[in-house]
């Protein structure tokens, strides 16, 4: 899988479009486009009571759709499982849809009533995709170094042979013994 989403998250990071930081925000919910976080943060928080439902899923996921759009890229709201000893505080994923594994998880109240945070949390997970994709290939380069140390290891002898065949000497004396041979 890792190898498989790197193409995503780097075609994502390369298609990264404006300047979120300062007075060059803009965001666009539901068709609509603000250029303050307080209102991006109304907005979303109104797109979110009217898409998102009553309550959680007891089983699985449950997608809500696409909020909006920030820096060119389609923000996703995903409902996680309901936590049944508080409602409110259910997970609710806000993914960078083109972005494998990017996004911010909220609780359900923090979802449905979104302050500036969670506005500026988007944006630091799109600012930060081309340090994703590094660490991605990290991941990945990690996990090939394992797989060839793996190898070289396999094909090393074990290096406590000559003490399992002595034990297992021993084991075969003791059962022979216990058996009255």
């Amino acid at each position: 899988a890792l190898v498989e989403s790197l193409p995503r998250l780097q075609a994502a990071a390369a298609r990264t479009t404006g300047d979120l930081s300062g007075e060059a925000f803009t965001m666009t919910i539901a068709g609509r486009r603000y250029d303050k976080r307080t209102e991006a943060a109304a907005a979303l928080g109104e797109w979110m009571q009217e898409n998102t439902s009553f309550r959680p899923p007891f089983s699985g996921d449950r997608e809500a759709g696409v909020a909006g759009i920030i820096a060119g890229h389609q923000v996703r709201v995903v409902e996680g499982q309901a936590n049944p000893s508080d409602l409110s505080s259910s997970p609710v994923d806000i993914r960078i849809d083109d972005a494998p594994g990017i996004y911010v998880e909220v609780t359900r109240d923090a979802a449905r009533n979104p302050s500036v945070g969670l506005i500026q949390r988007l944006e630091n997970q799109v600012r930060r995709l081309p340090e994703a994709v590094v660490k991605h290939e990290q991941r990945i380069e990690e996990a090939r170094q394992e797989y060839r140390d793996a190898a070289v290891a396999l094909q090393q002898p074990f290096k406590h042979d000559a003490a399992l065949a002595e034990a297992r000497r021993n084991v075969e004396r003791i059962n022979q013994q216990m058996a009255g041979h």
